[in-house]
């Protein structure tokens, strides 16, 4: 299976609607419901009602979580193994790759110790079956320093078997994104 970004299904995201609602955090204590969901919308096709809803949930959740640097929430849909990457062009803090979320967990605590972050998604982007991304604009200041820039990332997810990110990729630069996608496709993880 060859992806590329021109393939995916997209969708404006309202920045307004970042919220974390009473029933996204239920829905995080219930993974057997998590997987059972994730196994029906993955078999849909990509840009489905159900998956455009379940995505959109999902991102606007995440990001609310993360402007209250809610880990644990986060985590939630992070596999105990996930590999994120997070490198290129325009990315403020290169990180390269993380293996688990133990150190991706710590990597954002650290970040977000010394950066003020306002990130809003603002487009869904759906392959179907396990991957799927949104893209955002960070608009970042230094805790510090006050130095303020703005960037365009997107974030590219493959979901695996238990309803969990199983890796990310996160640039500003298209051809490594592409790249990425080729070489994730060619190469499904274990849990995947």
């Amino acid at each position: 299976m060859e992806l590329t970004l021109a393939d995916a299904v997209r969708w404006p995201i309202d920045p307004e609607e970042v919220r974390l609602r009473l029933s996204d955090r239920a829905i995080t204590q219930l993974p057997a419901v998590t997987r059972r969901l994730w196994r029906t919308i993955a078999e849909q096709p990509a840009g489905s009602r159900l998956r455009r809803w379940l995505l959109t949930r999902v991102f606007t959740s995440g990001w609310a979580a993360i402007d209250d640097k809610d880990w644990d929430y986060v985590g939630a849909f992070y596999d105990p193994n996930v590999v994120v990457e997070l490198s290129g062009e325009g990315i403020v803090f290169d990180w390269g790759t993380t293996h688990g979320w133990d150190e991706t967990r710590r990597r954002l605590e650290q970040t977000y110790e010394v950066l003020f972050s306002d990130q809003r998604p603002f487009e869904a982007l759906d392959f179907g079956g396990p991957f799927c991304a949104v893209r955002i604009v960070a608009k970042l200041t230094g805790e510090s320093s006050g130095i303020a820039m703005s960037r365009e990332i997107t974030i590219v997810y493959e979901i695996g078997r238990e309803g969990r990110v199983v890796r990310q990729i996160s640039s500003s630069d298209p051809d490594e994104l592409e790249a990425w996608l080729r070489a994730s496709a060619r190469t499904p993880t274990a849990q995947g």
